[in-house]
């Protein structure tokens, strides 16, 4: 089932508009009953963050997650776009965590290619998400050397990026994928909203936008 909208090209003049219109804001607030579909979350070293909550085996995420992506980058600054992998009881969780901070430390360029690729070969060719070598593989198709990733693979700061992102998932109180963790103060998924008439990126928009007017500076 499509939870989500499509991305709009127009989603950047959405967010100037209602980031500098608090009328438009509040007004459009009200229509969509923002209250009903965030939650109210309290993670002090996020405030200038915009979380995405994924998992390699899930569908939504693997289809909004270059586009979500690219709408991070016309956040204003300081507020920046991170994607977060989800730790669960599942071991492919883990595993696939650890492939996530093996590139995103060894070559943050290649993040992109890199999350195109694992998800074409867990949901399309069969790979399996519980294995090491579906990571590696997946890094040496875009270019990353063998021998680098096993390195960073290895590192104790991979290891400890991995605990906070498990940490992080229960401060988020994450129980679907993806999510969207907005300043360390709220979150939400796309499953609550109503796909009739809302969008993912147009409710980003509005919430990022509300977190800071709320704020008022850094």
């Amino acid at each position: 089932m499509n939870l989500f909208g499509q991305f709009k090209k127009g989603s950047v003049a959405v967010f100037v508009a209602l980031a500098l219109n608090s009328v438009a804001l509040e007004s459009y607030a009200e229509a969509i009953d923002t209250e009903n579909v965030y939650a109210t979350v309290n993670v002090s070293s996020d405030q200038k963050l915009v979380r995405y909550f994924f998992s390699y085996t899930c569908p939504y995420c693997r289809k909004y997650d270059s586009s979500m992506s690219r709408w991070g980058k016309t956040l204003p600054k300081p507020m920046r776009f991170i994607r977060t992998p989800v730790i669960t009881d599942n071991e492919n969780s883990v595993t696939g965590a650890y492939g996530y901070y093996t590139v995103l430390q060894a070559m943050p360029t290649k993040l992109d290619a890199y999350q195109d690729t694992v998800y074409t070969n867990i949901q399309d060719r069969g790979l399996s998400a519980d294995d090491l070598n579906t990571y590696l593989i997946s890094a040496i198709q875009i270019g990353i050397p063998r021998d680098l990733f096993i390195r960073t693979w290895k590192l104790d700061s991979t290891r400890n990026l991995v605990n906070n992102a498990s940490i992080l998932g229960s401060k988020y109180n994450v129980r679907r994928t993806p999510t969207i963790g907005v300043g360390g103060k709220y979150s939400f998924d796309p499953e609550i909203l109503n796909s009739g008439s809302l969008d993912l990126y147009t409710f980003s928009n509005v919430m990022v936008s509300k977190y800071i007017q709320e704020r008022g500076s850094f």
